[in-house]
């Protein structure tokens, strides 16, 4: 009996993103350090339509835990429901 991926739909349209995904590219400076990087807002510029284009969706909710305040990511494929 083969097993299949329990995301299989989600799992397909992660990698057909991935494989489309450049590399992105330093448009900020670290003075501190004095070393450049890639700021969130051009990966989210980069990464969002092309995560679009192929049906997934990011969405990001504030927890509270013991730790303190964090960020929880859900990756979902809107046509299938999948979800990570």
């Amino acid at each position: 009996m083969e097993k299949s991926l329990p995301f299989k739909n989600l799992a397909q349209a992660l990698k057909d993103a991935q494989d489309e995904l450049p590399v992105i590219l330093n448009n900020a400076k670290n003075p501190f350090y004095k070393s450049g990087y890639a700021d969130l807002g051009q990966h989210i510029k980069i990464i969002r339509p092309i995560l679009s284009k192929h049906g997934l969706v990011a969405i990001q909710t504030a927890v509270n835990n013991e730790g303190g305040i964090g960020v929880e990511t859900m990756l979902v494929h809107v046509e299938s429901g999948e979800w990570i």
